[in-house]
């Protein structure tokens, strides 16, 4: 016999989460709220998948200085173009392609050796350190050459919640810059 298997809506998910449903719906897009089941009509999370993230605690008042970026889901384009995005599922290296290009920066050469944390509705998802720059594409987007963080300031943030911020597919950070 198979084991029983709570099923959670993604509308109550995001009330038990504390987040708009749409941001439920970007966890769900992004695959941090793990298999999706349908009835046909709505989408539904295993109730093991959303005590994960609801568990996770707040991250310290106090963080080290970090860039943070919030990638959306992979979408197709419709045009035959595909949307990278950042996916729980993908492999390392597809999630690392997912947020290192191609972002509008100014003084990029300054956030050289930062700490760069990926996050999908306020949940760190990973974090990375900017080692350079790769690459600029013909409107002044950057490419950055990542590599994996597991630091003293990247565990500040890992298994955490940040505080919600608006705003879409961004770069935000907490960097002296002067």
């Amino acid at each position: 016999m198979l084991p029983k298997v709570e099923l959670i809506s993604v509308l109550e998910a995001a009330g038990q989460l504390r987040v708009s449903p749409a941001s439920a719906d970007n966890l769900l897009r992004c695959g941090l709220l793990g298999t999706v089941y349908s009835d046909g009509r709505r989408q539904y999370v295993t109730a093991w998948a959303l005590r994960d993230l609801a568990e996770r605690p707040p991250a310290p008042d106090r963080l080290p200085p970090a860039v943070w970026a919030r990638p959306g889901p992979p979408v197709d384009e419709g045009d035959g173009r595909r949307f990278r995005g950042w996916h729980a599922a993908a492999t390392a290296a597809d999630r690392k392609a997912g947020v290192d290009r191609w972002w509008q920066l100014r003084q990029p050469d300054r956030l050289l050796g930062a700490l760069f944390v990926v996050t999908v509705a306020g949940f760190v998802a990973e974090t990375y350190r900017i080692r350079r720059l790769t690459g600029q594409d013909e409107m002044g987007r950057w490419q950055l050459a990542l590599a994996a963080a597991r630091d003293k300031d990247a565990s500040c943030y890992l298994g955490t919640r940040l505080p919600a911020r608006q705003g879409g597919r961004l770069i935000r950070h907490q960097l002296p810059l002067s």
